[in-house]
């Protein structure tokens, strides 16, 4: 036996059934509803509005802070502090920092100082820092003299080869001077070449000075090579030594044995040929008369 039904009027049934058992709100359950959501609302818009009170109130603080530690007197300068002074004066460098007492010390802009005091000529480096609550401390470094080098004038380098200023009247500087450098057509004088005359006079010193004799002046010639003028302890008798930078050691050696067989004789040089590229243990000396 068959048995057969419409599969149409079932889900029909079977909607209605569902219809049926929903749960329906009643008015109550509806307000009740409205004001929970509204309540979760309400919350979220008063903890949004706390945060933002708590945020204008730091920075409130903030700005009254600031305007405190920028105004107050607590924060007056009333010293700088200066750190790696050796030549240079502190009644020019001073002026440069632009700092007067009394200056507020959060108010010093310590980049624009550092670039002001770096203009100074003996001034290689340097780093400002505050130290509150009245001090501005100023570290400098300044440029190590090894050479005067004579251009157009006298100018001093350090060991590096980098001309940094002019050398004038009253700075005790008892250097050898370089001279004979080019300038390639500028202003400038050649880096690598006052770094040749650094290296002749680092090699004179190495070998000790022959005779006791102290170096005075380096010339750089393109041509013959390079001289030294020596003089005595006692800064006189000058002795003008031509060399050839082959075998430089060798040759001063020679110059030492020249200058004890002199003393021997009691004579003295005043020009000393050791250049000679074809016989370079040739010595050839012109003595005082």
């Amino acid at each position: 036996m068959k048995l057969c039904g419409n599969s149409s009027g079932d889900s029909g049934v079977r909607r209605g059934l569902r219809r049926s058992n929903r749960r329906r709100l009643g008015p109550e359950a509806k307000r009740t509803r409205v004001r929970n959501t509204l309540a979760g609302t309400l919350g979220f818009v008063a903890r949004l509005l706390g945060a933002v009170v708590l945020v204008a109130g730091v920075f409130g603080m903030v700005l009254a802070l600031y305007g405190w530690a920028t105004t107050s007197p607590r924060f007056a300068v009333t010293e700088v502090r200066f750190q790696g002074i050796e030549r240079a004066a502190i009644h020019e460098l001073a002026p440069l920092t632009g700092i007067k007492q009394g200056h507020n010390i959060f108010m010093i802009d310590v980049d624009k100082v550092e670039e002001q005091l770096i203009e100074h000529p003996w001034v290689q480096s340097v780093v400002v820092r505050r130290d509150p609550p009245n001090h501005v401390f100023v570290a400098l470094r300044e440029y190590e003299p090894a050479a005067l080098v004579l251009f157009d004038s006298l100018y001093l380098a350090d060991p590096m080869g980098t001309v940094f200023k002019p050398a004038t009247a009253g700075e005790e500087l008892d250097l050898p001077i370089i001279s004979g450098v080019d300038v390639n057509g500028g202003d400038e004088p050649d880096r690598d070449e006052i770094m040749r005359g650094l290296d002749l006079i680092a090699s004179w010193r190495a070998a000790g000075p022959p005779g006791g004799m102290e170096l005075s002046q380096v010339h750089l010639d393109p041509i013959r090579g390079f001289s030294l003028t020596a003089v005595d302890s006692e800064g006189e008798n000058p002795v003008i030594v031509h060399f050839a930078e082959k075998d430089l050691s060798g040759r001063l050696s020679r110059f030492s044995s020249l200058l004890e067989l002199l003393s021997e004789t009691g004579e003295r040089p005043r020009e000393v040929f050791l250049n000679n590229h074809r016989r370079p243990q040739w010595v050839v000396a012109r003595v005082e008369e």
